[in-house]
């Protein structure tokens, strides 16, 4: 059953800086009764715009960034650089130039940087250099007062069903988007702000946005990515042109995370509660990936068009720079 419901949702505060300034900026969004109005506040001086500006700085110098180390063995690659935090642990399996672009790392290990660099440079394509590990930052918890209208049980859409939605909307039971199914995200103009929270949300079919706005998907207990989410130009344009991923920010509450196939035209936040992310099959993630807490392993093809941040990788697959 669907209701109208004024409900205030607070997420926990989150003060980020923005560009390599110190200055604070908090970001909220407000809305009432599904007529979503952005509002965007610096602390001092200029002014954030939703689709230029969301609530993430991005850092798109490497491929990956691994707070504690690599294993890569067997058919595994990275057609890209990589930064280290800390340079161990470190396992290669095999005898090839697993990383094909530069491997920078900030702190080496007790053995030190020419021994680092002496061990592995025949893993890797090109340089390995000591560098300050520039960690990507994204928002994973901000002030969110939102009217949200509720939808009290699971919200199911089956083969060739379509629904729309175009207001603040909480999914208190769920969502589960079939084979075949498809929600279509009415996203409004540039100035606009979707917020869609949600307690569990399956994706076998599609998600397709439409508009010029800003989208946030929170999860807050299970996230399952089988199918596709993407803006509408998607079907209709070549690869690498399906419009900005800044506009579409996936947050994540759970403890763990797989998919396996499937596209994403957007960036993943993921919070620290979240310690296992596994992709697998042939996936593009046209965005990033910020799950700080997290082993990444990746069995299959990975392509990404931004970056990937985790605690460590396990990469037995291929992770390459998306178009």
């Amino acid at each position: 059953m669907r209701f109208k419901l004024i409900l205030l949702v607070v997420f926990g505060a989150l003060l980020f800086s923005i560009g390599f300034g110190t200055t604070g900026n908090f970001f909220w969004v407000t809305s009432t009764q599904g007529t979503p109005t952005s509002v965007f506040g610096p602390s001092s001086g200029g002014g954030l715009v939703p689709t230029v500006n969301p609530p993430f700085i991005s850092q798109n110098e490497y491929l990956i960034y691994a707070k504690d180390g690599l294993s890569l063995g067997g058919s595994a690659l990275i057609e890209g650089s990589v930064s280290l935090l800390n340079g161990s642990p470190m396992t290669f399996s095999g005898e090839k130039k697993f990383i094909q672009g530069k491997l920078v790392v900030e702190n080496p290990g007790v053995n030190g940087f020419t021994y680092f660099k002496n061990e592995y440079q025949d893993y890797v394509e090109s340089a390995i250099e000591q560098v300050p590990f520039n960690e990507p930052v994204c928002c994973t918890a901000f002030d969110l007062g939102v009217a949200f209208i509720e939808v009290d049980e699971e919200e199911d859409i089956g083969n060739k069903e379509t629904a729309e939605v175009s207001e603040d909307t909480y999914y208190q039971g769920g969502l589960y988007v079939g084979n075949g199914g498809t929600l279509k995200i009415l996203s409004g103009t540039s100035e606009d702000v979707t917020v869609l929270l949600i307690s569990s949300l399956t994706v076998k079919g599609d998600i397709v946005i439409e508009g010029k706005g800003l989208v946030i998907i929170k999860v807050l207990e299970t996230l399952i990515v089988e199918g596709d989410v993407y803006w509408n130009t998607f079907p209709n344009v070549n690869p690498g042109s399906e419009g900005d991923p800044k506009n579409l920010l996936i947050l994540y509450d759970g403890t763990e995370y797989a998919q396996n196939g499937g596209r994403i035209n957007g960036y993943l936040g993921f919070s620290d509660s979240v310690t296992s992310v596994k992709l697998a099959g042939n996936m593009i993630l046209n965005g990033a990936l910020y799950a700080p807490k997290a082993t990444v392993e990746v069995n299959g093809t990975v392509g990404v068009s931004q970056w990937m941040y985790g605690t460590t990788f396990d990469i037995k697959g291929t992770v390459n720079v998306y178009p």
